[in-house]
């Protein structure tokens, strides 16, 4: 049986990955940040949210994930992800996300850190 806070952390990746703006929104702080090292950082809801919707053009169209890795208020995730849209049709990504919520209980999420990497396979 997985772990209440696993379940959580699990549905919101499913949520940031597939553009779950509506899950997101209720369940991150005012003042999120959002970094995808190397590319962009958000700072905020709102400008995440956006974000969020900017890239929904692109939608992921398969998750697996290798780790789930929590303690506390934070998770790591890390798996791979195939993309559709317009200029990323079918191609795989390896990602780490981090996650960091504001509490432990009933905690909204604070920080999000995305490490994703363009990749032909995966072997962990």
């Amino acid at each position: 049986m997985l772990r209440q806070s696993i379940v959580f952390f699990k549905k919101i990746n499913e949520a940031f990955t597939t553009g779950d703006t509506e899950f997101m929104a209720a369940n991150s702080t005012d003042d999120v940040q959002g970094i995808i090292v190397g590319s962009k950082t958000t700072q905020g809801r709102n400008e995440l949210i956006k974000e969020m919707k900017a890239r929904k053009m692109e939608y992921v169209v398969a998750l697996t994930y290798s780790y789930f890795i929590t303690h506390g208020n934070k998770a790591a995730i890390n798996g791979t992800m195939r993309i559709a849209g317009k200029s990323r049709r079918g191609k795989l990504y390896a990602f780490c996300h981090i996650y960091e919520l504001n509490k432990f209980k009933n905690g909204q999420v604070k920080v999000i850190t995305s490490y994703i990497i363009e990749t032909t396979q995966v072997k962990y």
